[in-house]
């Protein structure tokens, strides 16, 4: 996944994997996740384990980044980053990839972070969608070929322009998506989505039923905050206008640096859900909801979700960072303590939507 700027993305030469430089709590939840998180597994990429490589042999950028993008990607063929974890390329296979990145919950959080760190994080969320909808758009892309019915049909356009072509497809990075509002929402999934009616309406009835079921799952499972944690959702453009009306579809959970086991800090915490990201897949549902039956953004603002007090988490992830302080214990594993790794160092540049 590049449209959110993930820059840290290699991707062997003729393989069905992409490799992410190793973050030792991202890695250390993948590993657990079968045993202690099974329900997770059906909306996770799959995870083929570790791996030591020469990243500068058989190795290439994925295609469709900004130049700033490819002066960072020269950090991952470097000496300093070759250790990787290995998942499935979700867009392996698919003629013209349609990617939309999505970020969930409120607010970023790490128990790592500094106070420097959670303010700076809390200052550059409030002007997004994510304080009132749970969710905002880390970055997407799409056939271009849809950006002429989009011009045509303005009456589903926002205050915001898909205009960065290259290669048949348009772009749109996690800098754009934090420019977006709540009104404009409704246009985003729409001009995303193909312009054919019958296959947008068939791609909306797939990813409803996979959010349903993917709230379902987060409903059950107890104590477990997936923090700046995002949502991919995935289909084959081409094959989709042309016959395939759910060609390639997929949606997964991705970026599990800052995932966390919470046993404290309200009352309760350990026996609660993520109320968070549950609220931002319940928004993004009303919003495509709405485009399947053709709903004004009266009725889109009637349905949606309230977000919970920002506070609660805040709470969590404030009593998690002292206990931790003290144990110096990981977030998931029993093993060694880590640090946050390369992909949150803190670099306001970073393209990468831990920034």
């Amino acid at each position: 996944n590049q449209v959110g700027g993930h820059a840290c993305l290699m991707k062997p030469t003729d393989s069905e994997t992409v490799l992410k430089p190793i973050n030792d709590g991202e890695a250390e939840f993948y590993d657990a996740m079968p045993e202690r998180f099974p329900a997770l597994l059906r909306f996770t990429p799959k995870y083929f384990g570790r791996i030591k490589v020469n990243a500068k042999a058989n190795i290439h950028r994925v295609q469709g980044v900004s130049e700033k993008t490819r002066i960072w990607q020269s950090r991952w063929t470097s000496d300093d980053f070759q250790e990787f974890i290995v998942l499935e390329d979700l867009a392996h296979g698919l003629s013209t990839p349609c990617i939309m990145d999505i970020k969930m919950g409120c607010r970023q959080r790490s128990p790592q972070y500094s106070e420097a760190k959670k303010l700076h994080k809390a200052r550059k969320h409030e002007d997004t969608t994510a304080p009132a909808l749970g969710f905002r758009i880390c970055g997407l892309q799409h056939m271009s070929e849809d950006l002429a019915r989009d011009e045509a049909n303005s009456s589903r356009r926002g205050s915001y322009d898909l205009t960065d072509e290259a290669d048949g497809m348009v772009f749109k990075d996690k800098f754009w998506g934090k420019k977006l509002r709540q009104t404009d929402m409704a246009g985003v999934f729409a001009q995303w989505l193909p312009s054919s009616r019958p296959a947008r309406d068939s791609l909306i009835r797939f990813f409803l039923a996979r959010l349903r079921d993917l709230k379902q799952m987060l409903e059950a499972l107890q104590g477990v905050r997936f923090w700046s944690g995002s949502i991919l959702l995935v289909y084959d453009g081409q094959p989709v206008m042309e016959s395939d009306h759910v060609a390639g579809a997929t949606l997964r959970m991705l970026d599990f640096a800052h995932t966390a086991i919470v046993d404290g800090g309200r009352e309760g915490a350990a026996q609660l859900p993520h109320a968070e990201y549950i609220v931002g897949v319940s928004n993004v549902m009303v919003f495509l909801e709405a485009l399947l039956n053709d709903k004004s953004w009266d009725t889109i603002a009637k349905n949606l979700v309230d977000t919970p007090p920002i506070e609660l988490e805040d709470l969590e992830v404030n009593h998690l960072a002292a206990s931790m302080s003290k144990t110096r214990s990981p977030q998931i594993s029993k093993s060694k303590s880590h640090d946050s790794g390369p992909e949150d160092d803190g670099l306001d540049s970073l393209p990468d939507c831990e920034v």
